[in-house]
Formats: C-alpha cells, structure tokens, sequence
C-alpha cells in the first residue's frame, strides 16, 4: 500500500471522510481576478464562513464547534482555496457552535485582526471556548477589536471598491444594562449583524441574532430610509461615502439556523432577498431550520431560492466585478 494511500485512509479514520478531502482537493477552483467569494461552510448546526475579497483580503466569521470533523473540513477548504493565512477573523457571539473552532484555525492560519463580543470580558472567565480562541489570538499578535455597530471596513482598491459593515449590536452605553442578561435570547442578540456590499450585490449576515434584533433594524430603516447606516468613511483615495440598503438584498444568511425565532415576516419583507442562505446540522436535533421560517420565506418572497449546507454542502457565492454572479455548492 502506498505512502499516500495510508495517509488518505488515516485521515478517513480520524478526521473526516475521505470523499471531503478528495472533493475538496479537485472541486474548488481559485477565486479569480476581481471575484469576491462568499462561502458558508458545512460544519453541521454550526456558523462558518469565510468570505474572500477582491484584494486577497479575508474575514472568517465563527469558526465551527470545534470537533475533529469539523475542523478538518475548514482546514481542507482553506488548504484547497490556497489560504496560509487569515485577515480578519470574527466571533460573532460566544455560543459553542461559533467559537468552539476558533482557537485551532487562529492557531493554525494566524489572524491579523479579531472582532470580539462586547461580552468579552465576562466570556473570559466563563466560556472556556472562547477562553481558548482568546488566547490563540493573544499568540498569533491579532489586532483586538470590538464588534459595535458602524465599525466598518472599507478596500484599499477604489476600482474594486467593497466595504462590510457591522450594523449591530448597538454600543452597551446606548443599550445600558441588558447586554448583563444571561438568557439565550440575550447571548443571541449580542450577535455581530454584518451587512457586505460588493459590485451593487448586497449581503447581510445575522449570525444568531433573533427576530428583537431584526425588528430594531427593522424599525430603523423604516424611520431613517436610507440615511440609517449612512456615514462618510475614510478610504485610501480619500471620503468615500457608505450607506447599507437593507431593502431588497440579493443574499440573507438567516439568523440562528433558521430558528422559528429569527428571519421574521417584518424583517422578509423589508429585505425581500433574491437567495437566503442556511447554515445547518444534517438531522440536527433543534429542528433547524423551522418549517414556520421556511413557511414564511415561501409566503413573504416566494421568488426566494433558499441554500441549505446540510443538504448542499458548502454554498458558495462568486460575484464578478461587473456584478454578474454564481451561486453553487460542493454537492450540486
């Protein structure tokens, strides 16, 4: 048998099935000139995504639960996509299925930049997976930064011009005391909202953020229209101008797995996507996603085409700088 072969088999045996490594290895292609690439990855009922900007650049948003599979899956996808090392790494929010990989990919890729909770200081001493990540992140000399609405990060390429944004959660000196709740609820709303606009194509990431959160944001575009977000940001050519449009995006990473508590009627038709994206466990025990979420996308935007990683795979989306784009998945 040869040297390969037992190395292939090893890793069937101990970190994830032969057919990821092999598929992943042949089936993905570089992103080409000018292409950002969004791609949520299959890490069962957990968050990864990782999107690849125009530039080179990166943000990986939540690193899986951490579990062998899993993990072995994001390294085997960085490895094929021909990642050595990350930009910005984000943990939405502290839940086990969002950080518990965080620390091993930091302590393998390296991050320049980490955006925490808000929450962090107490996720110290009491979530011993974020503990973890922290501290990987401590090693690898990351940035810190925290995770409030407005903090915005903005290409240095005018010609190739994107920006992502976080429009949520709001500072805890305007929300005051309930970002102390401990409840589930609370620790999903604390979740970094992250809006990304690219060649027109509009995006919006709710981590597990819930319908409080989505109704807030809600409220806000309807009260201030397109002036809510706007700001005039400094960029490497000069003022450049940022204002997220919520109202008819083209792709929505639902909220919370597609829980019946997010990725409500108010929020799907301000947002009317062309595409809603789930990230989701295989036979998950949580339902996930609901029938009543679903039931909903199918009544509020029955044009919506809707992505799931448990039945797809890993979703990928490409959008070309003249804003033409493709979406497709490791098992289309």
């Amino acid at each position: 048998m040869s040297a390969v072969l037992v190395v292939l088999l090893l890793a069937d045996a101990f970190l994830c099935p032969l057919d990821v490594l092999v598929r992943r290895a042949a089936g993905y292609t570089a992103r080409g000139a000018g292409q950002l690439c969004v791609n949520v990855l299959d890490v069962g009922e957990g968050d990864c995504i990782l999107i690849e900007f125009p530039d080179g650049k990166t943000l990986l948003m939540d690193g899986g639960d951490g579990s062998a599979e899993h993990l072995a899956s994001v390294y085997s996808f960085l490895d094929a996509r021909g990642i050595r090392s990350l930009g910005d790494v984000m943990a939405t929010h502290a839940d086990a299925d969002h950080v518990g990989g965080l620390a091993s990919i930091v302590a393998r890729y390296g991050a320049e930049r980490v955006f925490v909770p808000q929450t962090e200081k107490s996720l110290l001493a009491d979530n011993a997976a974020y503990a973890r990540f922290y501290a990987a992140a401590q090693a690898s000399g990351a940035e810190f930064v925290l995770s409030q609405n407005f903090r915005t990060t903005l290409s240095g390429d005018r010609d190739e011009f994107y920006y992502w944004m976080i429009l949520s959660p709001r500072s805890p000196l305007i929300e005051g005391s309930e970002y102390g709740r401990t409840d589930e609820d609370a620790r999903n709303d604390v979740s970094a909202v992250v809006y990304l606009e690219y060649a027109g194509r509009r995006f919006l990431f709710m981590g597990d953020a819930g319908t409080r959160v989505e109704e807030q944001l809600a409220d806000l575009s309807r009260e201030l229209q397109d002036q809510v977000f706007w700001f005039p940001a400094e960029a490497a050519w000069g003022t450049q101008e940022v204002a997220p449009d919520l109202n008819g995006l083209d792709f929505l990473k639902a909220g919370h797995h597609g829980s019946a508590d997010a990725t409500g009627e108010a929020f799907l038709r301000l947002t009317k996507p062309a595409a809603v994206l789930f990230s989701v466990g295989a036979g998950n025990a949580y339902g996930h996603p609901s029938l009543t979420t679903l039931a909903r996308i199918r009544s509020v935007v029955p044009g919506a085409s809707v992505w799931r990683t448990d039945e797809l795979g890993d979703i990928t989306v490409t959008v070309s700088r003249d804003g033409t784009y493709t979406i497709g998945a490791s098992r289309l």
